[in-house]
């Protein structure tokens, strides 16, 4: 053989050793097909099954979802309802309040005229009362004064009786003297008759005196 064939030789030598070492290679490094399904397989049931689990779980909240809505709806029907029927109460209460106002004032009216009335009596009162006690003062000093002209009266009836006493103890008989004389006299003793108003009484008994 000659050298060039010896060369290929090699050659062909390295290269079945590079094939065969790129064959065990492939085959370690290889993929196990049926094992892989049968993983896959199982990781697929696995997911049906979440799936299914999922699925269930979500029809169950979504039955619960809407029994709540369902119930919500219910429960705020019956809110509004009720709001509606507190609105009407208030409506009407508010109306019994503006009539009540209404009232209020009007009330108020008549107190605040009563009220008025009531200083007008008691300022007419108050002038009455004055005026009645002006009166009753004047009243009682009439009367005092009255009372005083009595008893000065009464007094100068007294010492009138006894001074004629004592003339007449001293004077003569009357049949000595002119018969007018008691008429002429200035000092006659003539009865006086009094009036009735005690401002009246004192000119009056002068004029008799």
């Amino acid at each position: 053989m000659t050298a060039f064939g010896k060369i290929l030789a090699f050659i062909n030598l390295g290269f079945s050793i590079v094939v065969g070492v790129l064959g065990i290679l492939v085959y370690i490094t290889r993929v196990n097909y049926s094992d892989a399904l049968k993983k896959y397989e199982d990781r697929y049931s696995v997911l049906l099954a979440s799936r299914d689990a999922l699925a269930a779980e979500f029809s169950r909240v979504r039955s619960e979802a809407d029994t709540k809505v369902a119930a919500a709806k219910a429960e705020a029907q019956n809110v509004a309802s009720e709001l509606q029927k507190k609105l009407d109460e208030l409506t009407v209460v508010r109306s019994e309040t503006a009539d009540q106002k209404k009232e209020l004032a009007t009330k108020q009216g008549e107190l605040d005229a009563a009220n008025s009335e009531v200083k007008r009596r008691d300022t007419e009162a108050k002038e009455v009362k004055e005026q009645l006690s002006k009166e009753t003062k004047a009243r009682l000093d009439l009367v005092s004064e009255s009372n005083k002209l009595r008893e000065e009266t009464t007094s100068a009836r007294i010492e009138k009786d006894s001074s004629r006493k004592r003339t007449s103890d001293w004077l003569p008989s009357s049949a000595t003297w002119p018969r007018n004389w008691n008429a002429a006299s200035p000092r006659a003793a003539v009865a006086p008759v009094w009036p009735a108003s005690p401002r009246t009484r004192l000119p009056m008994a002068w004029k008799a005196w």
